[in-house]
C-alpha cells in the first residue's frame, strides 16, 4: 500500500513537471526573443527602399513585388492580419478574406514603394509599403480600417510603428472590419491557441 501511495505521488509529481515545462516552454515562445535573423542592411540600423509592381496578394499582409527581374515576397511591418485558412488542421479567422480583399484592391498590379527594415524565418522582407505619391502606408490603412491588428506579440517587439496602436483603438471604438465581431482573437493568439493546441472556439 506504502508503495502504491509513493508510486501515485510520483505520478502526479511527473504530470505536474511536464505540464510546467509545457508553459514555460510556451512562455519562453511568447515573450522572449525569437529566432528572426534581421538581414543586412537591417543589421546595421538602416532600411532598404525598393520600388516594384505587386504581383500577387495571399493576405492581408502578405504580397509579393516584381523589383526588376526579380520578386520578393513582403511581410507589412508592425501588423496581423487575420489568418487565412491552410487547411483543416489549420483554419482561417473571420474577416481573413475581406482583409486580402482589402489590400489588393488597393495595390494590386499596382506599382509601390518599400521601406524594408530585415528578413524573417520564412525569407519575407519585413517593409512598410505605400502607394507611390501616397503618404499613409497600407500598413497604416489596414489598422485604420479594421482589417488588421497592431502587432503586439511578444510584447510589441514587432511593433516598429507605435501609431499603429492609437489607430487601432480608433477602429475599434468605430467598430471597423474585425471589430464588427464581438470577440475578436489576435492571430498570434489563433495560432497558437487553435492551430497548435487545437482549441478553434
Amino acid at each position: 500500500m506504502k508503495q502504491q501511495r509513493i508510486k501515485a505521488k510520483k505520478t502526479g509529481l511527473s504530470a505536474a513537471v511536464i505540464v510546467a515545462l509545457i508553459m514555460l516552454s510556451w512562455l519562453w515562445e511568447q515573450w522572449l526573443p525569437d529566432s528572426v535573423e534581421p538581414s543586412s542592411p537591417a543589421a546595421s540600423g538602416e532600411s532598404q527602399v525598393l520600388e516594384g509592381r505587386v504581383v500577387r496578394v495571399a493576405d492581408g499582409d502578405t504580397l509579393t513585388v516584381q523589383v526588376g527581374s526579380q520578386q520578393y515576397r513582403i511581410r507589412l511591418a508592425s501588423i496581423d492580419a487575420p489568418e487565412t485558412h491552410k487547411s483543416d488542421e489549420q483554419p482561417g479567422q473571420p474577416y481573413a478574406q475581406a482583409s486580402r480583399d482589402f489590400l489588393y484592391q488597393r495595390v494590386g498590379g499596382k506599382n509601390v514603394q518599400l521601406n524594408c527594415y530585415e528578413e524573417d524565418n520564412y525569407g519575407r522582407k519585413i517593409c512598410d509599403v505605400s502607394l507611390l505619391g501616397q503618404d499613409t502606408s497600407l500598413n497604416r490603412q489596414l489598422v485604420a480600417a479594421g482589417y488588421a491588428w497592431a502587432n503586439q506579440e511578444k510584447r510589441g517587439r514587432f511593433l516598429r510603428d507605435k501609431n499603429m496602436v492609437d489607430l487601432q483603438q480608433q477602429a475599434q471604438k468605430n467598430k471597423q472590419g474585425i471589430w464588427q465581431a464581438p470577440s475578436a482573437v489576435e492571430p498570434w493568439v489563433w495560432r497558437y491557441q487553435c492551430w497548435q493546441q487545437r482549441k478553434c472556439d
